[in-house]
């Protein structure tokens, strides 16, 4: 068994970006389906996000054992590659969302 483990990236992290660096990479952010138009909408999306609770931001929608305090809790893999199910329910991933 393996365990694949994607990548998340931290809410405080991004938010202590210089302003530079920030606005190159909120354009690889969505916010209820649209790109972020300024530095200053990104870090009070990014603000919204820490008021929810939410530490950790998944950078692909294909994890969906993902927590928000501590990112992606992982993904058994056989030695034939099948995925084992999750284990538990989680929110669905979207920066912005009100779930």
């Amino acid at each position: 068994m393996t365990t694949i483990i994607h990548l998340s990236v931290s809410v405080r992290w991004l938010l202590g970006m210089k302003k530079s660096k920030a606005k190159r990479f909120m354009k690889s952010m969505l916010f209820n389906g649209k790109p972020l138009e300024s530095v200053d909408q990104f870090r009070h999306v990014l603000m919204d996000e820490i008021a929810r609770g939410r530490e950790m931001l998944p950078t692909s929608s294909a994890c969906d054992n993902h927590d928000w305090m501590t990112g992606c809790k992982g993904h058994l893999v056989d030695d034939a590659g099948n995925v084992s199910p999750r284990t538990q329910t989680q929110t669905p991933i979207s920066v912005g969302s009100a779930a």
